[in-house]
């Protein structure tokens, strides 16, 4: 599964990461994971079946994790 972390924060995206990363070792998951420091990008990347599940910052600087995700869901 392919997913996304779509964090501002430096460090909570990569404490996501060894959450995500931990938890499918340990359940024997295969993951790839793609990291986004801001909405913009991964919009630029988003197209329909590529992510199995977004993770969307809420309050980042610029597009917000809503709106970003109310553009996904127009696509």
């Amino acid at each position: 599964m392919r997913i996304a972390i779509c964090e501002d924060d430096r460090e909570e995206r990569s404490l996501l990461r060894s959450y995500i990363e931990d938890y499918c070792g340990r359940n024997s998951y295969a993951v790839e994971l793609m990291e986004y420091a801001d909405a913009e990008a991964l919009l630029s990347d988003f197209s329909a079946g590529v992510f199995g599940l977004l993770l969307l910052d809420i309050y980042p600087p610029g597009l917000s994790g809503l709106e970003a995700a109310k553009k996904i869901r127009a696509l």
